[in-house]
């Protein structure tokens, strides 16, 4: 959905959380070899981020690798306004990722949580509870007390629920890398031009002022032609 990340344009504010999700590709192909992630071949990931008017930004559905982290970060940074406060998870990608978009103008903090021991039998399935959560202080001086993935870790969620392909334990993956970057894509303009929230009285596009109205589902679908 080009269209709409055309429409976002500088959008994102001074504070944003990102994280990414991950999904498979044609799981167990082997001639999607070369796209293995952590031994998983055809793994990808889509990273995301928002700011605090819950407007999604994602890169795209690729591997999880170094290159693609760099391209995420520098697309993050480009959108930003002034110096920012910037919330991740622990993936070790963003060390170097971060650098690279933002160099020393960001005020960075890593948040990794603990989970309890996962369960066996019944409640197998129920999702783990938090043991801990630990902030580290990465770059610059983040108001550590406001530093946060909660609300991104959320939107993982709404991905799960929303996007099928990201759906764990199902045969449910896309059959081809292309198929999951085009339903991320929809997915997000979706979720920010169409989709109304009743916190924000109308979508993240428009509380983000990058967007008068919402778009109907018609205008989606020209826009995705």
């Amino acid at each position: 959905m080009r269209a709409a990340d055309r429409e976002v344009g500088l959008a994102l504010h001074a504070t944003a959380q990102a994280a990414h999700a991950a999904s498979v590709a044609a799981e167990g192909d082997r001639r999607l070899n070369d796209l293995a992630v952590g031994g998983h071949p055809g793994q990808l990931a889509a990273q995301a981020a928002l700011d605090f008017v819950e407007l999604r930004q994602v890169l795209s559905a690729e591997q999880r690798d170094g290159m693609t982290t760099i391209a995420f970060m520098k697309d993050l940074a480009s959108r930003m306004q002034n110096r920012v406060q910037l919330s991740t998870d622990g993936m070790r990608l963003y060390i170097e990722g971060v650098e690279a978009g933002f160099g020393s103008n960001v005020h960075w903090a890593k948040i990794v949580k603990s989970y309890e021991a996962e369960p066996t039998g019944e409640g197998r399935y129920s999702p783990p509870k938090v043991s801990s959560i630990n902030k580290e202080r990465m770059m610059g001086n983040p108001p550590m007390a406001e530093m946060s993935t909660s609300h991104v870790e959320r939107l993982n969620l709404t991905i799960r629920m929303s996007t099928r392909r990201f759906t764990r334990l199902t045969n449910a993956f896309s059959k081809k890398p292309e198929n999951l970057r085009a339903a991320v894509g929809l997915f997000f303009a979706h979720y920010n031009f169409v989709r109304p929230h009743s916190a924000l009285h109308g979508t993240p596009a428009m509380a983000a002022g990058v967007a008068q109205r919402r778009w109907s589902l018609l205008e989606l679908v020209k826009m995705s032609g």
